[in-house]
């Protein structure tokens, strides 16, 4: 294994491990889950490491926050939800929000990204729910997931910013 492949494993496991603790450390209770700031490190990993990396962190990572914190019904779901939630998002960042688009805003292009990637996960989990419960309760899940994909991109936005501008992450995460 090449230096290069090693240090790419390496950063996706731990933004694998990053994922995984920010879903567990804070947790807001709701009907059929909780919100917590996994949001923000899945949208961070698509933003540093890209649609492909970035779905496969993000989607490992909630799968195991799922498995250790008992929701393993939600596991698989969550492995396939948040792994394309960061896919589109990481793919529409490296598209529209790094292009250089006259006349629109990098908070606008932003915005943009979080709305598909955030619907993608409101979506997805809504579904799900209404799999695994009825519609009645996959309803009930949609305002606090709004709340946490909302939240998690308002929270990554800035870390994006400041992180954006030191070049050792860039060293770090690019090739």
């Amino acid at each position: 294994m090449n230096n290069n492949k090693t240090k790419r494993l390496v950063i996706v496991a731990l933004f694998t491990a990053l994922v995984a603790v920010a879903t567990m450390a804070i947790k807001v209770p709701t009907i059929n889950g909780y919100i917590h700031l996994g949001d923000t490190m899945v949208y961070l990993c698509g933003i540093f490491l890209g649609p492909i990396y970035g779905a496969i962190a993000a989607g490992i990572g909630s799968f195991l926050a799922d498995m250790l914190s008992g929701y393993m019904v939600w596991a698989m779901p969550s492995l396939l939800i948040k792994a394309l939630d960061a896919l589109a998002f990481g793919l529409i960042f490296k598209s529209i929000v790094l292009s250089d688009a006259k006349g629109i805003s990098l908070l606008s292009r932003y915005s943009f990204a979080l709305l598909i990637g955030g619907s993608i996960m409101v979506g997805g989990y809504f579904i799900t729910g209404t799999v695994l419960y009825s519609f009645a309760g996959a309803i009930s899940s949609v305002i606090p997931n709004i709340v946490q994909a909302v939240g998690g991109g308002v929270i990554a936005y800035p870390i994006f910013l400041a992180l954006k501008k030191q070049k050792s992450i860039n060293r770090i995460i690019n090739k």
